[in-house]
């Protein structure tokens, strides 16, 4: 049985050039496969291999870029190896939407008040990105 996991986190990353053979290097001296996309904005990945493997890579990578938790992360078995290699790709975007997203270091909660949330969106330099599910903007 194989561990497949995805994840990714938004947060600002140097030197993502650099990163690129070390993350690969580590990933084949685990045996673990798959794709692991870098960008000034954060990082992205979905890699498989042995349970053990790929606890060994994710704690690698959250102490190589200084992670405490993912901002998101998918578990799965599987009884093959779905990934034939392993890839360390360096983009512009972590995830191509064609914005550019600022980023902030610390997480900084705004509450909105629901009588003042119809000027905010009708703002020309608010961009409202709508996450929900169907079933909850139904």
């Amino acid at each position: 049985m194989f561990y497949v996991q995805s994840f990714y986190k938004i947060k600002k990353i140097t030197k993502c050039i650099q990163y690129k053979d070390v993350l690969k290097k580590y990933l084949l001296s685990k045996s673990v496969k798959g794709t692991i996309i870098l960008s000034p904005e954060g990082i992205n990945g979905t890699i498989a291999g042995r349970k053990k493997d790929v606890n060994y890579c994710i704690k690698y990578i959250k102490n190589k870029f200084s992670i405490t938790s993912f901002d998101s992360q998918n578990i799965s078995t599987s009884e093959f190896l779905p990934f034939y290699r392993a890839k360390v790709k360096v983009k512009k975007e972590v995830v191509p939407i064609g914005l550019k997203l600022k980023v902030r270091e610390k997480k900084k909660s705004i509450y909105v008040d629901p009588n003042q949330w119809n000027k905010l969106i009708s703002d020309k330099s608010v961009t409202l990105i709508d996450v929900r599910k169907p079933f909850e903007h139904k």
